[in-house]
């Protein structure tokens, strides 16, 4: 809709106001399609019916990572294993109170 008057000069009123409509309906339209397959996956989608838990809790099982997001899973996994094999760091001091990682 930018530069209304450089394309009335090319398109003349009629065509302006039929491009406006179709771009009123078709933003109608696209807001409809991201609404309906959010309701789906979030809250009528068999696998997770009748709600994921993630939105009050923030957090995800393991399984439910296996699930939906194996590659972000795996990055974590390998992540974990090199901390392991590498140890605490050299120059970190104990936690008070005995709180180990």
């Amino acid at each position: 809709m930018w530069l209304d008057n450089t394309f009335i000069g090319l398109l003349t009123k009629l065509g302006y106001d039929v491009s406006r409509a179709i771009h009123f309906y078709e933003a109608w339209l696209a807001t409809l399609a991201i609404l309906v397959w959010h309701i789906y996956s979030v809250v009528f989608n068999p696998d997770s019916y009748p709600m994921n838990m993630s939105w009050l809790t923030g957090t995800l099982s393991e399984r439910e990572m296996e699930e939906e997001h194996p590659l972000e899973l795996e990055r974590f996994r390998e992540q974990a294993a090199r901390e392991e094999s590498s140890g605490p760091p050299q120059n970190e001091e104990p936690r008070p109170g005995g709180d180990e990682r």
